[in-house]
């Protein structure tokens, strides 16, 4: 998936658009294990983040309800 954000004043936060939010990426979000997320910026390096995504299913439809 692509997407374009937008990046907080003090780089601790990345905004996103609720467009990437399809059913196809819903269903894929919810059964990832891990999510790698390259950030490519303008000015300075490529930032890599990545996250243990176990519970996501549970953590979305918490979110959501």
């Amino acid at each position: 998936y692509k997407l374009i954000g937008y990046r907080s004043s003090d780089d601790r936060t990345y905004y996103f658009d609720e467009s990437i939010w399809t059913d196809e990426f819903i269903k894929d979000f919810k059964s990832a294990s891990k999510c790698s997320i390259r950030v490519n910026q303008d000015h300075g390096p490529i930032k890599y983040y990545q996250f243990d995504f176990s519970g996501s299913a549970a953590a979305y439809d918490f979110i959501t309800k």
